[in-house]
């Protein structure tokens, strides 16, 4: 299909008609400039999912809810680095068509964040030994930006679980509870409602060497 077009700050009222619908729209973006797009009211028998493609780059999420909480929305947020022409590209994944089957597609500019590191390595550590050095992870934005941070694992602790502007969340590790082995998680850092980055952790626990 020809792709419509839709502006930042537009919701448009859309539905999956007629049979085999895939709905497409076309976005122009400015460079510097993040995004949000996402889907809300659906009706029922609509369970959307969104792809986003901007010259080589792809983006596309299907719920951003989690499983079990009955949103079937979707939301993709992207940064970009010049001017170009975004093409979303939404489908019904229940297979569903006819005009009641309905759904909004918005577009709004959000305040952009950048996340370094997006990995963390915490080694060496031992059993029965002092927990590891803390990590800072950097989030730089502007000042109207508010963060929200959560840990995966009861071992992987944070030193504030939100905050404003740019910021330095402090990252430590808890080995009290642990045996040697490997450890994964993930800490995922959430803005302007539906966006959100993880940042992978990685801990190493070794047994204490023998005297």
């Amino acid at each position: 299909p020809t792709p419509s077009v839709i502006g930042v700050g537009e919701s448009q009222e859309r539905n999956f008609y007629p049979a085999n619908d895939v709905d497409m729209a076309n976005l122009f973006v400015k460079g510097g400039h993040t995004y949000q797009v996402s889907t809300s009211d659906l009706g029922a028998g609509v369970d959307t999912a969104l792809a986003l493609d901007l010259e080589d780059q792809h983006w596309e999420n299907d719920d951003y809810a989690a499983p079990g909480a009955g949103n079937f929305a979707s939301s993709v947020c992207f940064s970009t680095t010049s001017n170009g022409t975004a093409t979303i590209t939404v489908t019904n994944v229940s297979q569903q068509y006819g005009a009641d089957m309905t759904y909004t597609l918005n577009v709004v500019e959000i305040p952009g964040i950048t996340i370094t590191p997006m990995t963390l390595d915490f080694r060496p550590a031992t059993v029965g030994g002092d927990n590891p050095p803390s990590q800072p992870i950097s989030l730089t934005g502007d000042a109207s930006l508010d963060w929200d941070a959560t840990s995966s694992q009861p071992w992987l602790l944070l030193d504030a679980p939100q905050g404003t502007g740019p910021s330095v969340l402090n990252v430590s590790i808890d080995t009290a509870d642990l045996s040697a082995g490997s450890y994964e998680g993930t800490i995922t850092i959430a803005w302007s409602g539906q966006c959100q980055q993880t940042v992978g952790v990685t801990l190493q626990l070794d047994d204490p060497s023998p005297d």
